[in-house]
């Protein structure tokens, strides 16, 4: 075999290999699980009559977890409707999490993205490229009708997933249930929800307001924390 034949089979070889598996996060255990409040909203045009398949399967996901469920509704597919309880429930402070199932595909009706743009303070462009991921694992090519989207939404978490049963299913197991457990490691979104609507490092908020800062009175690890020397 000649060294180019055998650089083009090597080259397909590479090729025809599947992507690794990501690495599991590790958990700590030492840790008492924090359950947060968990809102579903299901954003469907028969909002009335058609059986809720993907919102029944995020609504006994949740509760498996070990999470509350505190609200629960479905809106036809009129951006108003959605921004309004949407917009209800960030102002809520005993949400933690909005899901919504419905409304990111292509059509003219299909508004979610839309209705949530005014409300994100801060975009999580990773979770709409793994939710697509996995759309593309079940569907191939159709992963293109696919804007699943996340964001921070002043103190609250969004996340707008397909009406699929089977890719919420996918993205609640794989993406949303272990960054939402504070066990997790090295991170999770847990425990940056405290600090959504910070504005300051933790440097700034050793002193009063209004005094100015001295380095000798900054915590020496956040001082190295910051660089404050």
């Amino acid at each position: 075999m000649s060294r180019s034949t055998s650089r083009q089979s090597n080259r397909r070889t590479e090729q025809a290999q599947p992507p690794s598996a990501p690495a599991p996060l590790e958990r700590d255990n030492s840790r008492s699980f924090v359950p947060l409040n968990l809102a579903i909203l299901t954003v469907c045009d028969d909002e009335a009559l058609a059986p809720d398949a993907a919102g029944d399967l995020l609504r006994d996901r949740v509760r498996a977890s070990g999470h509350l469920l505190v609200a629960r509704d479905r809106v036809a597919q009129e951006l108003p409707l959605i921004r309004a309880r949407v917009t209800d429930w960030v102002g809520d402070d005993t949400i933690d999490v909005v899901l919504l199932s419905g409304g990111i595909g292509l059509t003219g009706r299909d508004v979610t993205p839309e209705a949530l743009q005014p409300l994100v303070s801060k975009p999580i462009d990773s979770f709409g490229e793994q939710v697509r991921q996995l759309y593309w694992q079940r569907f191939g090519p159709a992963a293109l009708h696919c804007r699943a989207l996340a964001a921070v939404a002043g103190g609250t978490y969004l996340f707008a997933l397909p009406a699929s049963p089977e890719v919420c299913r996918a993205a609640w197991d794989e993406v949303l249930a272990p960054q939402l457990d504070n066990r997790a490691q090295p991170h999770n979104l847990v425990e940056t929800l405290p600090q959504l609507t910070e504005t300051q490092p933790p440097s700034a908020r050793l002193l009063p307001k209004n005094q100015p800062q001295r380095l000798d009175e900054v915590d020496p690890q956040d001082a190295a924390r910051f660089r404050l020397r």
